[in-house]
């Protein structure tokens, strides 16, 4: 399997998303990282699955990540499947917006399938907070 992580960081927090997304596929086949502070490629080559982030900025994509999704034509699509992901504030989507969204929908549009978002809900290295079930919020009550 072939895959493509293509990730525009600006303070080095989605950069490092990007790597360790990188690095757990490398069991599966090629990997490749393409970092838009640099012109990206007119040609991807060929690619299975393409995981597309970014920070989200003003409830928004990134001018790079934009610009990189208007190059991506329909024949380049064929035959790859997509996810994608993003870093922000830590405070829900409907707050803060979603470049993963954004980006989901930009890539359907071009015709890539698949184009779902995933969710960093954590930080880099951070436990997953527990939600509290029902027997604990009845210990904190009473």
């Amino acid at each position: 399997m072939e895959s493509l992580v293509v990730y525009d960081s600006q303070f080095g927090n989605t950069k490092k998303l990007a790597e360790a997304i990188a690095d757990g596929l490398c069991g599966l086949g090629s990997v490749r990282l393409l970092g838009l502070d640099r012109p990206p490629p007119k040609d991807l080559g060929t690619v299975d699955l393409l995981i597309v982030g970014g920070p989200t900025q003003l409830r928004r994509m990134s001018a790079r990540m934009r610009e990189f999704l208007d190059l991506l034509e329909t024949k380049t699509a064929s035959g790859m499947v997509a996810v994608t992901f993003d870093t922000r504030y830590r405070v829900p989507a409907a707050f803060s917006g979603s470049a993963a969204r954004l980006i989901a929908r930009k890539l359907r549009r071009v015709g890539i399938p698949g184009a779902g978002r995933g969710r960093a809900g954590r930080r880099l290295g951070e436990e997953p907070r527990r939600q509290p079930g029902p027997k604990s919020l009845v210990r904190n009550v009473t």
